[in-house]
């Protein structure tokens, strides 16, 4: 998968970073629990600075393989562009510093993170991520472990533009107060009325 990973120090703070390719190969598998999301090949194309070694850019080549398929003069295409993260992400280069900075514009602008998405099979039209998807993308790139990664997911109302997720607890007691609200509104209702109709009876009788 085309992604990257964020490592932080004791402090919190982010001190280094790794980046993960897409595989040359395309992999799909989705028999019982095993489920993939399906990736174009795609090979990339880095580029560093001879002086010091330092990550400059990386460009991602991919081979259509639905465009590949479908059209027999598409058969003899090579691999084409699919983006730059500088000049995608706008950053200046691949440290770390600069990996933070799309770390916090995937978390802040949904449109980004679309795009991030897409990149992430290379291409290939796979699933709309919403919401749980979205959310688990964005902690994986910074929690390493699992304890980050809890962290990350139970903030993601205050992080992240989509709302924090409820847990399968909250979830059932909010489904059997709005099941059992509108039956205590209708009792509530009947007891009204034959306390009415008592009260009336009771008028009569005077």
């Amino acid at each position: 998968m085309d992604m990257f990973q964020l490592f932080r120090d004791r402090s919190g703070e982010f001190k280094g970073s790794s980046l993960l390719t897409p595989p040359v190969t395309p992999w799909y598998e989705g028999k019982g629990q095993n489920v993939s999301l399906p990736a174009n090949p795609s090979i990339r194309l880095v580029y560093y600075s001879l002086d010091d070694f330092k990550l400059l850019d990386y460009r991602q080549y991919v081979l259509n393989l639905t465009t590949a398929n479908c059209d027999r003069k598409e058969r003899k295409k090579t691999y084409e562009l699919l983006y730059s993260l500088t000049t995608f992400y706008g950053v200046e280069d691949l440290t770390t510093k600069s990996l933070v900075k799309v770390f916090q514009r995937l978390k802040r602008n949904s449109n980004w993170f679309d795009e991030f998405f897409r990149f992430l099979t290379a291409g290939m039209e796979t699933v709309d991520c919403e919401k749980t998807c979205r959310v688990a993308q964005i902690c994986a790139m910074t929690g390493i472990t699992p304890y980050h990664y809890d962290t990350c997911w139970n903030a993601s109302d205050k992080l992240f533009y989509t709302k924090q997720l409820s847990s399968p607890k909250n979830s059932i007691i909010i489904f059997i107060c709005i099941s059992i609200l509108p039956i205590i509104i209708l009792l509530l209702i009947i007891g009204y009325i034959l306390y009415k109709k008592f009260k009336a009876s009771q008028n009569k009788t005077e």
